[in-house]
């Protein structure tokens, strides 16, 4: 085996000590750098949701419900696109701990709203049934056993809307509302 004789090969000098004003100001630098990228989340975020002609809260009923996944998975695209463009692994830490709060928050609305938009959507269907019942009410209004069959059948309808009503359960409010 051959021994290397380093002896003769220049040693580069360390780096000198990073000035202190300079380190604070690479420091302030990365931090404005995840404050501007969260700026940029949140109008995004506002828009996807809010602003643009195919935002989320701009749905209503089966579509709101529909939608809510491709709104988060929206989000999520955003996110990540904004953190691929950092230019360190300290921004990209910083941001998306505040990013996931975000995301957290904004996923929490979504599903509020889809869970309104269900409500809305079933008390709708319900009084769409009872309106068509009453119209095949008045359209048979000359068969007795068939009106009967269509009044409980409309009382059922009135029954899911008022367990979707928003109302405490009760047997009670059914049947006031199936009424």
């Amino acid at each position: 085996m051959t021994d290397f004789d380093f002896t003769g090969i220049p040693i580069a000098p360390p780096a000198p000590p990073i000035d202190p004003i300079v380190a604070r100001e690479e420091k302030i630098a990365n931090d404005t750098r995840v404050e501007s990228e969260l700026n940029r989340f949140i109008a995004a975020k506002q828009d996807a949701l809010f602003e643009a002609p195919d935002a989320y809260y701009r749905k209503q009923g089966v579509d709101a419900i529909d939608s809510a996944p491709q709104a988060i998975q929206r989000l999520h695209d955003i996110k990540g696109a904004l953190l691929d463009g950092l230019a360190n692994d300290y921004q990209r830490k910083r941001l998306s701990t505040a990013l996931d709060a975000h995301m957290t928050l904004a996923s929490d609305d979504i599903a509020r709203h889809a869970a309104d938009q269900s409500k809305e959507w079933q008390r709708r269907v319900a009084l769409d049934r009872i309106d068509l019942l009453a119209k095949e009410a008045a359209l048979h209004y000359g068969d007795d056993n068939l009106i009967e069959a269509l009044s409980a059948a409309a009382a059922n309808a009135a029954r899911g809307h008022a367990r979707v009503g928003g109302a405490p359960a009760s047997a009670e409010f059914e049947d006031a509302a199936a009424a």
